[in-house]
């Protein structure tokens, strides 16, 4: 709103160049126009408090001088004395109907206040009026929020924020939240009385309570301002925002890694998301493949945006721009992508709200695009200015960086509510794991991989901390092939499928890795078959490409296909049905160049089983296909 309230001073000059009565603008009395230029230089001098007093005298001596009336409308409003602005301009209306600046002031007040019904009825009038093509443009700008707000004052949703408490608000201010995929860590940042910025981390009690949050410490915390911090899933990695003093003054995205113990040195994450722009505000996906940014680099569409890089092969991506459906004329702040991987929360003033910044939602659809920005609704918006917006894997539970909400501790407060149904992203879970050697059973960092088996796409890639643990998010309606392998190891296979319920709990997974070694077996459980068929279902392609790729990169490994079934139906067909599975998965081999001298093949029917025929789980374990090095 802030550019549209700029709009009003040229029409006051305008205007106070008409000294004689037109209309009950001007004035006859020669001392009140002496005394009113008197203000008016005053006024351009920026010395508002002469102005002031020296209107008061004109208005004593031609209380209906209308210019001199809209000159103190313009100087309460400066001064932030708006209900006495509005007293004013409603004093202009009653002297004339023809003064249309009256009208726009009463107009953008009303709008500031959130009394959008008195907004609409003064920029209807306003723009019944002959106005510059530039001026109806900003003028019906505030007529569509003023509707856009009366709708939404109609329906509002349920809202109800809980503050987060003293452990975690203080007197200062709190703002811009982050937390882990398991909802345990929560970090964010405090502003200092003295106007540093210190990273604040949180853990969460075991009766779901948040513990009192402590300062992060170095060297996350230094005596440069660092600010916006932003987890990966597993709260490895932070990603945030620091000040490069001068001759710089800038910012610069940041990172640093949790090695179990501490927080390991930041380091600049460097070009090509850094550059000679400002760039702040990072949000880092949960994968910490995917970062989200602002900057206001050439190519955007307005102030600043939102941008995008993506990590491959070790190096940042050159940023992509959002495009228009999420970045608009305005500014564009405080991305947050959920776990889901394609629900996104951000602020703007730019698209249509409720009057300053509001929050909205993208979502990333099949083609790669994003959807048209969605306005989060009242009263999660309001007239007021709306900020950073943190939504936990449930896609339930939310915390809101607010500092209009009543009942808070001092400024900006972190608030806690329930997101309304029609706002939630896709529910979200994780798979946490502890990977380790199967002989030794000392952790191994390891390669992770969550690949949806129907497009074939890999959603999720991860690696393991020095203490072999891992966290991966997964989502409803997606099936996942689950791999995680370290080099001289043989690859452990997993599935997930999912409706569109997750389980109750989170997946605990332990995942021991057999070094390549003469018995060394794998269960491949990403291999399917059509019932009692033999046939490769499509999405098997994936997990065999895996194998491919591991035969490839050990040329003396040699290795046995095995199937195997349950113990339903006849042993006969049992037996020739694992043996046609074991040599489909042959056959792709060898159609792939693996060299058929290192493969063999055997079906064992229902002779091996490793889990109970009693049982459908069982069934399900012993109808498998497996490999082993031989």
């Amino acid at each position: 709103m802030k550019k549209i309230l700029l709009l009003l001073l040229p029409f006051l000059i305008t205007s106070c160049a008409v000294s004689q009565p037109k209309n009950g603008i001007g004035t006859s009395n020669k001392k009140a126009e002496k005394l009113f230029n008197e203000a008016l230089n005053k006024y351009q001098q920026r010395d508002a408090e002469g102005a002031l007093k020296l209107l008061v005298e004109v208005l004593e001596k031609d209380p209906n001088f209308v210019d001199a009336y809209m000159l103190t409308g313009e100087l309460y409003e400066k001064t932030r004395q708006p209900e006495k602005a509005i007293e004013v301009y409603a004093k202009v209306l009653s002297i004339s109907k023809e003064v249309q600046q009256a009208y726009y002031g009463l107009a953008h007040l009303a709008l500031e206040s959130g009394n959008y019904l008195i907004a609409k009825e003064n920029i209807d009038h306003f723009l019944a009026f002959k106005l510059s093509p530039r001026t109806t443009e900003e003028a019906k700008r505030i007529q569509q929020i003023a509707e856009f707000g009366i709708q939404q004052l109609k329906q509002p949703q349920t809202f109800e924020p809980v503050n987060m408490g003293p452990g975690i608000n203080s007197s200062n201010r709190e703002y811009f939240a982050s937390i882990t995929v398991d909802g345990k860590t929560l970090i964010y940042d405090r502003q200092e009385s003295r106007g540093d910025e210190e990273f604040m981390i949180a853990k969460r009690n075991p009766d779901g309570s948040w513990g009192v949050a402590k300062n992060a410490g170095t060297p996350l915390n230094t005596p440069e301002k660092e600010s916006y911090p932003s987890f990966t899933a597993d709260g490895y990695f932070v990603f945030f925002c620091k000040f490069n003093p001068p001759p710089n003054n800038d910012n610069d995205i940041w990172f640093a890694a949790f090695n179990g113990e501490a927080w390991n040195k930041p380091v600049n994450v460097g070009y090509p998301i850094n550059s000679k722009s400002w760039e702040s505000q990072p949000c880092i996906s949960a994968d910490g493949r995917t970062l989200y940014f602002l900057s206001g680099m050439p190519g955007g569409l307005g102030g600043i945006d939102i941008w995008k890089s993506t990590l491959a092969g070790g190096h940042w991506g050159k940023p992509v721009n959002l495009g228009p459906k999420v970045n608009s004329s305005g500014n564009e702040e405080a991305p947050f992508i959920h776990p889901d991987g394609q629900t996104l929360y951000f602020s703007s003033t730019g698209h249509l709200g409720m009057g300053k910044s509001d929050i909205f939602l993208s979502r990333l659809q099949k083609d790669g695009s994003w959807s048209e920005a969605e306005n989060m609704g009242y009263p999660i918006n309001t007239h007021e200015d709306e900020m950073a917006l943190c939504v936990a894997a449930n896609g339930v539970d939310a915390i809101l960086t607010s500092g209009y909400i009543k009942g808070g501790f001092g400024d900006w407060d972190l608030w806690t509510f329930k997101m309304p149904e029609s706002k939630r992203p896709v529910q979200t879970t994780y798979v946490a794991g502890l990977v380790y050697d199967v002989d030794t059973k000392q952790p191994l960092e390891a390669d992770v991989e969550l690949i949806n088996l129907e497009t074939g796409k890999t959603e999720y890639q991860t690696m393991c901390n020095s203490k072999g643990m891992m966290m991966a998010c997964l989502r409803t309606g997606v099936n996942y092939a689950f791999n995680v392998g370290n080099d001289g190891y043989l690859f452990f296979s997993e599935n997930y499928s999912f409706g569109q319920t997750l389980p109750n709990k989170p997946i605990k997974q332990e995942i021991p890795l057999k070094k390549i070694v003469p018995g060394g077996t794998v269960i491949l459980k990403n291999v399917f078959f059509e019932t009692a068929k033999f046939d490769l279902k499509r999405e098997s392609n994936i997990e065999l490409d895996k194998l491919v790729t591991l035969l490839k990169q050990n040329p003396k490994l040699k290795i046995e296909l095995s199937g195997h079934t349950d113990n339903v139906g006849k042993k006969q067909e049992n037996q020739l049905l694992s043996q046609n599975r074991a040599k489909a998965v042959y056959d792709y081999l060898v159609k792939q160049g693996i060299e058929a001298a290192r493969l063999s093949h055997k079906g064992y029917g229902d002779t091996k089983p490793v889990a109970d025929n009693n049982t459908d789980e069982g069934r399900h374990k012993n109808r498998r296909t497996e490999f082993k090095v031989v």
